[in-house]
């Protein structure tokens, strides 16, 4: 197969990283104040039903192009949103029983109150506590019950506390008792395991793009920090450090494109292991070379290694992925 993107390809995910780094920076996460209004403009702009045929997006249809899109996110630590927004709630709201209700909704930002550590989308009876990720302050907050309803809580009917200083965006979220959902819906389909291996492919996207962007922070840094007389990246542990992650995120990607191409259980399970671990190393590698400014408030070595840390959790351990991998390569082998 060719990974390579080709001339739409490429256009896309030029318009979507300019998309993405206009209107979501990487340092919103250390502003609670800070509300939904990028998320806002891009589903304004059609970015978070890029997924949905009738998209007002120029993309490629199908899995490849919201691949691409879900990569861009990455950079600007968006991934776990557009994947809650752009595959999650986008599909689940194009399948609503009441089509115009739900047309509204498609590209308002939200997240999916859920166990997001699990493959169940389903969540349980309002006021239960919920593992969320992607949560920002104003969001709505978005139920599919067990009867396949799909109901959307306000942004003043929810808590979120995140689980400590290193979550960004994950946490426990409870629905209020007192309040009732101001939107509800029937959902049919999509089918769940389908949209579940979707929403993996693209969260695995997201991570590679997040690693992407903290090498390309990293090899510029080392290039223009002077110490002994030139730059620190003519030091070999430094570039052979810094090759190695670039050859991991490449095999990243090839693996996402390949499951966004093939989608299976094995298939997707290769991408998430390639892409964890592609983005960590990139994380913690900017987090060693950028000294000791990388772990200042201020500068977002550490939100990305949170990220990559925290995110690159979701959806099913890492254990789960290698032995479904293991399974698919000895499968029939007996």
């Amino acid at each position: 197969m060719d990974f390579r993107l080709d001339e739409l390809d490429t256009d896309v995910a030029r318009a979507a990283r300019a998309a993405f780094s206009g209107r979501l920076s990487p340092e919103r996460w250390t502003r609670p104040e800070t509300g939904d209004a990028g998320w806002t403009l891009l589903g304004e702009d059609g970015w978070l039903d890029a997924g949905l045929a009738d998209s007002d997006i120029d993309a490629p249809a199908g899995l490849s192009a919201l691949t691409i899109i879900g990569r861009e996110a990455g950079r600007s630590l968006a991934g776990d949103g557009f994947v809650n927004n752009a595959v999650l709630l986008s599909l689940l709201l194009d399948s609503a029983s009441d089509k115009r209700g739900s047309a509204e909704l498609v590209g308002r930002p939200g997240f999916l109150v859920a166990d997001a550590r699990t493959e169940d989308i389903t969540g349980s009876s309002a006021g239960a506590t919920s593992v969320c990720m992607g949560v920002e302050p104003g969001m709505s907050a978005y139920l599919v019950t067990r009867s396949g309803e799909i109901q959307r809580w306000p942004a003043h009917a929810w808590t979120f506390e995140p689980f400590g200083s290193l979550a960004l965006g994950a946490g426990a979220v409870r629905l209020a008792a007192d309040v009732e959902p101001d939107f509800v819906a029937e959902i049919g389909g999509p089918d769940r395991e389908a949209l579940l291996l979707m929403a993996r492919t693209v969260h695995a996207a997201s991570l590679v793009g997040l690693g992407e962007h903290a090498l390309a922070e990293t090899v510029a840094h080392v290039l223009r920090r002077d110490q002994f007389g030139g730059p620190i990246g003519r030091f070999q542990a430094i570039k052979h450090g810094l090759a190695d992650v670039a050859v991991a995120l490449e095999v990243a990607w090839n693996a996402v494109m390949y499951a966004a191409m093939d989608t299976d259980q094995a298939s997707v399970s290769i991408a998430q292991i390639e892409a964890r671990s592609a983005s960590e190393a990139a994380a913690r590698s900017m987090t060693q070379y950028f000294g000791g400014i990388a772990i200042t408030w201020e500068h977002p070595a550490h939100l990305y290694l949170k990220t990559a840390l925290v995110s690159g959790a979701r959806f099913l351990s890492g254990e789960i992925a290698n032995n479904r991998v293991l399974a698919a390569l000895t499968e029939g082998s007996h």
